[in-house]
């Protein structure tokens, strides 16, 4: 259920370059800080590192008073919706129909091959993939296509008062 670290890494310098927002990732655990650090450490640009400093409310406040959020299949997804932060969900091995966003302004991305949704009840929601194409046929440029056409116009209208 995640999408490549390097890749949240070149859409975050993408979107600092062409558009100056501020990155920030969150997370909670040894694995997910080590992924953050990675993705951090990729970047081109500084990015905040906020992993295990923020309990639910906290996440929550960041999440409110952000333009958007851009997460894989996570809590992050649901809590974003819950305070109508437009998000950027990343589906690949469960399928957005049932679990993803529901607000007009969010952005799905899923890619169906032949063996996904391979994560369903129908299963016990026990993953046994090896190979998630699913989640590798998401590129960045498609994604930050998405963002800039759908996201920041709407981010800056926002901003502008609007």
């Amino acid at each position: 259920k995640r999408w490549d670290v390097e890749r949240f890494a070149a859409l975050a310098d993408r979107l600092v370059e062409r558009h100056g927002v501020h990155v920030v990732f969150t997370g909670q655990g040894a694995e997910e800080r080590t992924l953050v650090r990675t993705a951090a450490s990729l970047m081109r640009h500084p990015a905040l590192d906020l992993c295990d400093q923020l309990d639910v409310p906290a996440l929550t406040g960041l999440i409110a008073d952000a333009s958007f959020v851009v997460a894989n299949d996570t809590s992050v997804v649901h809590l974003a919706g819950i305070v109508g932060t437009p998000v950027v969900a990343l589906f690949g091995p469960t399928a957005p129909s049932l679990y993803g966003p529901r607000a007009p302004h969010d952005l799905v991305f899923y890619k169906q091959p032949y063996c996904s949704p391979c994560i369903s009840n129908y299963n016990l929601k026990l993953p046994r993939c090896l190979d998630p194409v699913c989640m590798r046929a998401i590129t960045v440029d498609e994604v930050a296509a998405g963002i800039e056409a759908d996201l920041l116009p709407r981010a800056a209208d926002v901003a502008a008062g609007r």
